[in-house]
């Protein structure tokens, strides 16, 4: 400061010059800046670290769903089973668009899958991540490490410890019995040891043991074994740098467990396994639905359901009939368990009934999930019945012109569960498609009418109205209008059997 400020101060004398006060406000606004620097470097750090741990998270994700595919699928196209030729990814307030690449590995049976990704935030920040990963293919490469030179160390599962290939496990338990045990052998070449021995689900997540030990160890010897690691599959990590958070890591679904060991020239080796891992009930079908496919015959559908990375083992499908008189009475009329390869089922039905469907998810373990239920009710078709009769009159001239009569005799099956204010409108058509044209009311009805021969040729159909009984989760539906009926014809054609009758 000035000597004349620290004159004033000695003085008593308030107040500061206009020079004083810039120079103050100088500095304040330099040590501001400085500060707000660096808590905006400060937050940017922080969301840099977020986004890199959900691109990561996303990343791994998706690889070990294609490692988890037969291997013939894992290709770019546009086959339904393979990887498409890009996925997007929501993740709170990011987009993550993963664009894969696959090509031959160095030897028969090995892909080599290269993942490019790039992150997207609300306020259109970009940043990408690139990596590339070699996918085996499970047939092939099972207990067998991959060695080349024959210097190089050798890493082994043992079986007779181990699950059988492919056998279902959750917690430290396996579905053979007893505990979840991993076993294996390694050894390096003579004049070298082991200096890293790694057991990782899907190259990923070290495994961790019912102490929380992870399966890494560093042996320093030229021969290592491991007689028995109790491999607890519901293992815990951090997966929120931000917070700290854990949680369970190991997916449901065909899990790659792979050893890998390095030796002191650090050459490394590895030799894989696969279990199903089945934590965690399988999520329910997206959506249910049902419709009518043939006289008497109906259809359930519903959405594929996936386990974790894994499709549904299983599906268990639920159909009741609702009572003619009651209409808080359902029947059972189907309760099957599926294939998860199949996404329907046929049923029989009786015309004019109501029926409501649901269908549930289930596991290897079991686990089942909950049931998704038919968005709305089934009502299988009125199946509509005829006869029709034809007299030809021939008409006492040269001509020998021909008219005849025709009667048609109509009836539908009413309603097979609780229903009120019923009406029929029965109609008529040239097509089986349409149009229609009202010719009559009632359950039943006889048709009559004169004309030339050849006969057109007619369709029938009844539409049926009527308001419901109460639906099978208690509400009460709205009325149906104008509900079809199956279509009869064609009647009245020329080639229909005739009753003959000579008029004078």
């Amino acid at each position: 400061m000035s000597a004349s400020w620290f004159k004033r101060v000695q003085n008593g004398d308030d107040g500061m010059t206009i020079v004083e006060v810039m120079i103050s406000a100088a500095i304040f606004f330099i040590v501001l800046t400085a500060v707000l620097g660096l808590t905006m470097q400060s937050t940017n750090m922080g969301m840099q670290a977020k986004q890199n741990s959900v691109l990561t998270n996303v990343v791994n994700s998706y690889i070990e769903r294609v490692q988890a595919l037969n291997f013939e699928y894992v290709e770019v196209g546009t086959d339904p089973n393979v990887l498409p030729s890009s996925e997007t990814t929501t993740v709170g307030e990011y987009t993550i668009v993963i664009v894969p690449t696959v090509s031959p590995g160095d030897v028969e049976g090995l892909k080599e899958l290269h993942v490019e990704a790039t992150l997207t935030t609300s306020n259109g920040r970009v940043q990408t991540t690139a990596t590339t990963v070699i996918i085996r293919d499970k047939t092939r490469f099972l207990t067998q490490g991959v060695r080349s030179p024959e210097t190089d160390p050798v890493v082994e599962f043992q079986s007779l410890v181990m699950p059988a290939l492919n056998e279902v496990v959750w917690g430290s338990q396996r579905a053979g019995g007893g505990v979840l045990r991993i076993a294996a052998t390694a050894s390096a070449s003579e004049g070298r040891t082991l200096d890293s021995v790694v057991v990782r689900a899907d190259s990923g997540w070290p495994l961790r043991d019912t102490n929380e030990v992870l399966a890494a160890w560093t042996p320093g010897t030229q021969e290592w074994t491991m007689p028995y690691f109790i491999w607890n599959t519901l293992q815990e990590e951090i997966v929120d740098i931000d917070t700290g958070d854990t949680d369970w890591v190991i997916r449901d679904g065909v899990r790659t467990i792979t050893i890998a060991v390095s030796d002191s020239e650090g050459v490394e080796t590895s030799s894989i396994w696969t279990l199903l891992v089945d934590n965690n009930n399988p999520d329910a079908p997206a959506t249910v639905g049902a419709s009518n496919t043939a006289l008497n015959k109906s259809t359930v559908t519903w959405a594929q359901a996936m386990d974790g990375t894994t499709p549904a083992y299983q599906y268990g499908v639920l159909v009741r009939r609702q009572s003619p008189s009651d209409a808080g009475s359902w029947t059972e009329v189907l309760n099957d368990t599926v294939a998860g390869s199949t996404l329907s089922v046929v049923m029989d039905t009786v015309p004019f009934s109501r029926y409501f469907a649901h269908v549930l998810s289930i596991s290897p373990k079991p686990l089942y999930s909950g049931y998704t239920e038919v968005t709305s009710s089934l009502i299988s078709p009125p199946h509509a019945y005829g006869s029709t009769t034809v007299v030809v009159k021939y008409a006492g001239n040269s001509s020998n012109a021909q008219s005849y009569t025709t009667t048609t005799i109509l009836g539908v099956d009413p309603p097979q569960f609780s229903a009120e204010e019923v009406t029929y409108k029965w109609c008529q058509a040239t097509s089986p498609s349409g149009p229609w044209t009202q010719i009559g009311t009632g359950a039943n009805l006889t048709k009559s009418y004169d004309a030339m021969l050849p006969a057109p040729v007619y369709y029938y159909r009844c539409f049926v109205s009527f308001t419901p009984g109460e639906d099978h989760n208690g509400q009460v539906s709205p009325r149906v209008v104008d509900y079809p009926s199956t279509v009869i014809g064609p009647t009245g054609t020329a080639s229909a059997t005739l009753t003959e009758r000579w008029v004078q």
